[in-house]
């Protein structure tokens, strides 16, 4: 019986030698022919770890014919971002801010560099106008040293379909006029007023001396600036924008605020002195009974024309209210604003009040 099992046991060990040397001849005829390698996976992950490297820096930023690059007062920086566009003009705009120093360089999922640009602009400056094909493309925007002379610290890149250059290089627009980054970026805050950071509207809506009193009618961001939270205690101070050029005859915002003479608006030469004066009563007119309703104002800009100028937000009451806000009582004396931009034309809202003072 011992001597059938060890048989048994030899005649598997020669079977398993005839199946490794016939399986054994066949790889060796495979592999010569070149049908298996042995670096296949290696190679595969080498380059796909390559190519993760490369792009990780790169940042999506949607089409390139509405591409608008904030870096703030951060110089010595470099930051790239991707964008795709179906081919044609576009214009690059550019405020160097606080950098010595910019440049701009845009590159094509092809390979080819179609625009590289180094310069020490100040403000806004139109750079060029150049023809990219339909394809992806590769932004990259390159601050260096921190002496700029432009009085606007921002550092901007635009990249949009406006391809003729402006007259004068300072900001066409006014800079977060709807506040919409969350913060006063490109503002001077004075004092406690306005707070840190300007209002989300969805926030202060949850405010306990707001629920019934809500926030309404603010158009197009979540963001405004305003004196009115939940305290009797009113401070005095103001907001004050970076310069802008008043190529249009209107400046138009929303507003709240009772008509009297510590909350209004100024709009001020580069020497801080007055150009306008210009208070509101949004308390009356369609909307009396809507005290927390953001109502369209117009400023005309027609005696300043092509003036630098800067936009001041001013409140100066100062003092304990008569009443603390409560849910059934909110607060009354305050001014709120945002959506500040310069337009061809008015939308002030009909019968509201208005006091304007050209000097």
């Amino acid at each position: 019986m011992a001597s059938r099992k060890l048989i048994g046991y030899i005649i598997i060990l020669i079977i398993l030698a005839v199946l490794a040397i016939v399986f054994g001849h066949l790889f060796s005829i495979l592999k010569g022919k070149g049908l298996i390698t042995s670096t296949a996976v290696t190679t595969i992950n080498s380059t796909t770890k390559k190519q993760n490297t490369t792009t990780s820096n790169i940042i999506y930023a949607g089409t390139c014919g509405s591409l608008f690059l904030y870096e703030g007062e951060s110089a010595n920086n470099i930051v790239r971002y991707k964008c795709s566009w179906t081919g044609g003009n576009v214009g690059i705009w550019s405020a160097s801010g606080i950098s010595t120093t910019d440049r701009v360089e845009i590159t094509g999922q092809n390979g080819q560099t179609y625009f590289n640009h180094t310069y020490n602009y100040s403000c806004l400056t139109f750079l060029n106008s150049v023809n990219l094909t339909s394809q992806n493309y590769t932004i990259t925007f390159s601050t260096n040293g921190n002496k700029g002379s432009c009085q606007n610290p921002h550092q901007i890149l635009s990249i949009n379909t406006t391809t003729t250059p402006s007259t004068q290089n300072k900001y066409n627009f006014v800079f977060n006029g709807n506040f919409s980054t969350g913060t006063y970026a490109g503002w001077a805050v004075n004092t406690v007023a306005f707070g840190n950071v300007p209002q989300n509207i969805n926030a202060a809506n949850n405010e306990i001396c707001f629920k019934d009193f809500p926030w309404r009618g603010l158009y197009n961001t979540e963001y405004y600036a305003s004196t009115g939270v939940c305290s009797n205690i009113q401070f005095s101070g103001n907001l004050t924008s970076s310069y802008f050029n008043a190529t249009y005859p209107y400046l138009n915002f929303q507003i709240v605020s009772p008509n009297n003479k510590t909350d209004y608006i100024e709009i001020l030469y580069q020497n801080n002195t007055p150009a306008i004066i210009a208070s509101y009563n949004t308390y009356a007119g369609p909307l009396s009974g809507e005290p927390y309703t953001f109502q369209n104002a117009s400023i005309p800009l027609l005696s300043i024309k092509d003036k630098i100028v800067r936009l001041r937000i001013v409140s100066a009451i100062y003092g304990i209210q008569p009443t603390i806000p409560t849910r059934e009582r909110p607060l009354t004396d305050f001014i709120a604003i945002s959506g500040i931009r310069m337009s061809q034309i008015p939308w002030q809202t009909e019968n509201i009040t208005a006091t304007l003072i050209t000097k």
